[in-house]
């Protein structure tokens, strides 16, 4: 297992963000642990895809400021930060008939120069993040002809192409079924404990959050109600503040993880 560091590599410092004269994220300030795996929590319009997409240097905050590796995104280049991070997000849009071997290829832009040839380094990536999803044998096939969670799982495999340290991730188990759902996650984690990658997620579902994530975030109006391990977050008080539900809180039998029940 690779030993973790302690520092952190991405930090948001009092970060606000807003649309239309409305505030979305509000004087907000949390660090990614680096080498764990991290998931934003929340009702709809909570913040979350936001703050994952500042995170990733794509909207610049009114106030505040996003670092990475101690550097503010907001001097850096788009390379500079695609080596340092990937991101897929929400609703990623492609070509139809760009087949998934090719879109997996896009994934190493980012370490290739203008007149860079293609290298073996960049076809043992490629076939590696197409082994990880499970999409090897859909290589050749174009996106239109792909059911929605196996156009999922091409974009997670561009993602894990792109071989950045840093994984930011708006909901992936989108469109998977439940079997997909759970290798997704359980690769995540897997590169979170076997080769030290920092991963931010949003999920929706709580219990699994709880089961395969090492820290948990929870958001509300554009603001930080708690975050810490599992165990700390998932409280009965807690899920009622942020999603307005009465649950109760179990333990899983086999994992020794938090489940919510909720019941209304």
């Amino acid at each position: 297992m690779i030993e973790r560091a302690p520092e952190s590599r991405l930090e948001a410092r009092s970060i606000s963000i807003g649309y239309s004269g409305r505030d979305i994220i509000r004087n907000l300030s949390f660090s990614v642990p680096t080498g764990q795996f991290t998931a934003l929590l929340g009702p709809n319009g909570s913040g979350k895809s936001t703050l994952l997409r500042a995170l990733a240097g794509l909207i610049t905050p009114a106030s505040g400021a996003v670092l990475i590796d101690g550097l503010p995104m907001a001097s850096m280049s788009r390379g500079q930060i695609a080596r340092r991070l990937s991101l897929m997000p929400q609703s990623p849009r492609a070509p139809e008939d760009i087949t998934v071997r090719d879109l997996v290829a896009q994934g190493r832009y980012p370490h290739r120069g203008l007149f860079t040839r293609w290298s073996l380094a960049d076809d043992a990536a490629c076939r590696r993040a197409l082994e990880l999803t499970e999409t090897l044998e859909l290589a050749d096939t174009p996106l239109c002809n792909l059911s929605g969670g196996q156009r999922q799982r091409a974009w997670t495999a561009m993602t894990l192409a792109q071989s950045s340290d840093i994984l930011l991730l708006d909901e992936p188990t989108t469109y998977l079924d439940i079997s997909h759902q759970l290798n997704v996650m359980a690769l995540l984690k897997r590169l979170v404990h076997e080769q030290g990658t920092t991963v931010v997620a949003v999920l929706h579902d709580v219990t699994q959050a709880a089961r395969f994530a090492d820290q948990m975030l929870l958001l509300k109006d554009g603001q930080l109600v708690a975050s810490g391990p599992p165990v700390q977050v998932m409280r009965a008080d807690l899920i009622a503040a942020v999603f307005a539900v009465e649950a109760t809180i179990i333990e899983d039998p086999v994992d020794h993880t938090p489940v919510c029940l909720a019941r209304r």
